[in-house]
């Protein structure tokens, strides 16, 4: 009997059909943050909605190259979720990669929607599970203008939350991240080998805007955050 394989994408729906707009970070960014100042930021100069027809070769390249990667490391045989905060986004992207899916002959794959705040899910065990690109706010609580600013809360708070999604998989979370959206102080933690993990198993991937710009893979890196159901503090 085949091995079949479960993996879980978190964030994946990439703004579906709204795109990087105002109303998409109305939606994602501004509503995490805390506090944003009057002064003028990036989403001022998007437009305020999106096209709707964004290329999937470009807006879901990633998530293809995943699907492919775990069919290459697992078998033909598994289910893969799609996750994200809002359903539509969530369905938008488990549609192209249904799609995808069948374009790419792999007829033993299950592609479900699993929407809904990552913050809540229950800690079913999956094989693998991974963070791909998330928000500035993932670190950062406060804008102010051109500037992001965090606090000790915040990030001991983001600790906890990558180790809460470490714990939905048997052997951790693999965080893909923009490298200038992740604070000094974080980064001195990774210097130091504490918390993050220098993945071994996966390589950075590029992260690709709906609308085709591309930030390279090699302005992103990728941490492993094994799984520990006994950690608790977010201090480490």
């Amino acid at each position: 009997m085949l091995y079949s394989w479960s993996h879980l994408e978190l964030g994946a729906g990439n703004y579906g059909a709204d795109g990087h707009t105002r109303v998409s970070q109305l939606k994602t960014v501004l509503m995490a943050l805390s506090f944003v100042s009057d002064a003028p930021n990036y989403i001022d100069y998007f437009p305020d909605t999106g096209t709707g027809d964004y290329d999937p070769e470009e807006q879901y390249y990633v998530l293809f190259w995943t699907l492919d990667q775990l069919v290459e490391r697992f078998g033909e045989r598994g289910t893969f979720y799609v996750n994200d905060l809002y359903a539509d986004y969530a369905e938008f992207a488990a549609k192209q990669l249904q799609d995808y899916a069948r374009l790419k002959g792999y007829t033993e794959i299950k592609i479900e929607v699993l929407s809904g705040d990552y913050q809540l899910l229950e800690q079913k065990q999956f094989d693998s599970v991974h963070l791909k690109n998330p928000e500035i706010s993932f670190y950062y609580n406060v804008m102010d203008g051109s500037e992001f600013l965090t606090s000790p809360g915040k990030l001991i708070q983001t600790r906890l939350l990558l180790q809460r999604l470490a714990n939905l998989s048997q052997e951790g979370l693999y965080l893909f991240i923009i490298d200038s959206f992740v604070p000094e102080i974080e980064k001195q933690l990774i210097s130091a080998g504490e918390f993050y993990q220098d993945s071994k198993e996966w390589e950075s991937v590029p992260y690709i805007y709906p609308e085709g710009m591309v930030v390279s893979s090699d302005k992103c890196q990728v941490y492993f955050i094994p799984s520990d159901p006994f950690y608790r503090t977010g201090s480490s």
